[in-house]
């Protein structure tokens, strides 16, 4: 009897260790015990320290090489997904064949762009209908080149004839803008004789083609300088409100210089007309109204009469002193 009592007794010491250990832990995790009551040692480390020992190097290993495949399947997928989306629009765009017979979207879009077109150039004459840009029907041949055109045609004219017939430009589009603006300019300056006119006027984008600069697709340079431009600018290059910097030196430009259209463009900050002897009148200032000329130069121009006070202002400035009169010009500011 008395050996029965001191086991009963050691069993209530080693229940009390036990629960004061373990507490509330060891009647729930019971399943993880042994035989003997005993607890496995890696339970009993989780449960301690709430690590389950440590991850050997061959686990770290093929952990990382899980990862490295499932984000390689990842990339492949998107990769096909939007690959055949590429060729599926290449394939619906390449159905379209350039004889098709014009379809309502086609014609619908002439209409709009040539009212929009005619908003833009108000003080010209334009026909009452897109189809009256095209020659008369024994004359269609003409209709496949974009230098040729009837020489009572203005510039105008034949950018609109250009930009409706032969460009398919989104007249929603903001380059439907600049693109007829430039094509203005093209024959308004005898484009057809540039020394450099690589891509203008063809579906190539306006940011591929020769002087024109982009940056992330906005158009913001127009370098067109000693490339043989014969006859006025026109009033059209105020469209090309993103512009920041023209160059048209070194060319065969002439007329008045449009002041009041170039202030339009918003963002302009340098104009560059050197050595156009053939821009001829009085410096204006209607082209600083824009609030962003910072250069200005017209030396060996025509330009006479006298230079507007506000221009002295301008961190870069140069004319023709010998025939205007500019009385806050130093010598580097006379060409």
């Amino acid at each position: 009897k008395e050996e029965d009592k001191n086991n009963k007794n050691k069993s209530k010491k080693k229940k009390k260790k036990d629960g004061k250990t373990w507490g509330v832990e060891t009647r729930d995790n019971d399943r993880f015990a042994d035989e003997e009551g005993e607890f496995d040692e890696e339970w009993k480390e989780y449960n301690e320290s709430g690590n389950w020992g440590n991850l050997s190097t061959t686990d770290v290993v093929i952990a990382i090489v899980v990862l490295f495949l499932s984000g390689c399947g990842i990339v492949v997928l998107f990769f096909f997904v939007f690959r055949g989306d590429d060729r599926s629009s290449s394939m619906a765009v390449a159905v379209v064949g350039p004889t098709m017979a014009p379809t309502l979207t086609e014609a619908a879009r002439r209409d709009e762009g040539f009212r929009l077109i005619k908003s833009l150039s108000p003080e010209i004459s334009f026909p009452d209908t897109p189809d009256g840009l095209l020659p008369p029907p024994s004359n269609t041949a003409s209709t496949t080149s974009t230098t040729t055109a009837s020489s009572s045609s203005t510039p105008q004219q034949r950018a609109a004839k250009w930009i409706l017939w032969q460009d398919d430009t989104p007249v929603t589009s903001e380059f439907f803008l600049f693109r007829y603006a430039l094509a203005t300019i093209f024959y308004s300056t005898s484009g057809v004789d540039w020394y450099v006119n690589v891509n203008w006027l063809t579906p190539e984008d306006t940011c591929n083609w020769s002087g024109i600069v982009c940056s992330y697709g906005e158009l913001i340079d127009i370098d067109l300088s000693d490339i043989n431009m014969v006859g006025p600018i026109p009033p059209e290059i105020g469209l090309l409100y993103r512009v920041k910097i023209f160059r048209l030196m070194d060319n065969k430009l002439t007329g008045n210089i449009p002041y009041a259209h170039f202030a339009q463009v918003d963002d302009l900050t340098t104009l560059r007309l050197d050595n156009n002897p053939g821009l001829v009148g009085q410096l204006s200032l209607d082209l600083l109204k824009n609030g962003n000329m910072y250069q200005f130069t017209a030396g060996g121009t025509g330009l006479t009469g006298d230079v507007p006070l506000a221009y002295c202002y301008l961190p870069f400035l140069t004319v023709e002193c010998t025939i205007i009169n500019c009385g806050c010009c130093d010598a580097n500011m006379c060409a």
